[in-house]
């Protein structure tokens, strides 16, 4: 499905419709609700940071990986200026962990801290990726970056593998960080630069 709002190109593809539905079939009492509404607050946070920096929205993307915003096609940015726009929507979960403490609603902090956590994990298309090798990028060789990135993303993926089992034989149910392991992966291999 696509539709123009205020002149920006908004696509959900089927995939997207498909995932938030079983998101919200399979949610425990009532957490899919509250984590799509902190992550739309994550990607307004993106949204935010592209907006301070000078870049133009052209469309925004609903597919099967998440979100994707799209800059006006001549809008080059800067390694930095990217950097601030993959950290926009973790330092949103990060305000909201602590609007979560401050409330105390220990469900606006879990879901904050998951996001938060899982998206600046250096693994290659999260935003912990984007933002270290755009920082890298202003001095170091681009090859070099993405070779040793690729090094740091599998020995993370590991990581979160090892966490996933872990969580899944301590709990005796708990497979969300092996899903999540798993979806890092497909993002790894098949959408990574």
């Amino acid at each position: 499905m696509t539709t123009i709002i205020k002149g920006k190109k908004i696509k959900i593809s089927v995939y997207f419709a498909a995932l938030i539905t079983v998101a919200f079939a399979l949610s425990p009492e009532g957490y899919a609700p509250l984590g799509l509404i902190c992550c739309i607050l994550h990607e307004v946070g993106h949204l935010l940071c592209m907006r301070v920096v000078g870049c133009e929205v052209r469309g925004i993307s609903f597919g099967l990986y998440g979100m994707r915003i799209d800059c006006a096609p001549s809008m080059t940015l800067s390694p930095k200026k990217e950097a601030v726009v993959a950290l926009g929507g973790p330092l949103v979960n990060i305000i909201l962990i602590v609007v979560g403490v401050v409330i105390k609603k220990q469900m606006l902090v879990a879901a904050n801290s998951a996001l938060a956590v899982f998206n600046l994990l250096p693994i290659e298309s999260t935003d912990g990726y984007n933002i270290l090798s755009n920082l890298l990028d202003t001095r170091f060789e681009s090859e070099k970056i993405k070779a040793a990135l690729r090094v740091v993303s599998a020995a993370f993926l590991f990581l979160v593998y090892c966490f996933g089992f872990l969580l899944l034989f301590k709990s005796g149910y708990n497979f969300s960080a092996l899903a999540v392991a798993v979806y890092l992966t497909v993002k790894f291999l098949f959408q990574g630069s």
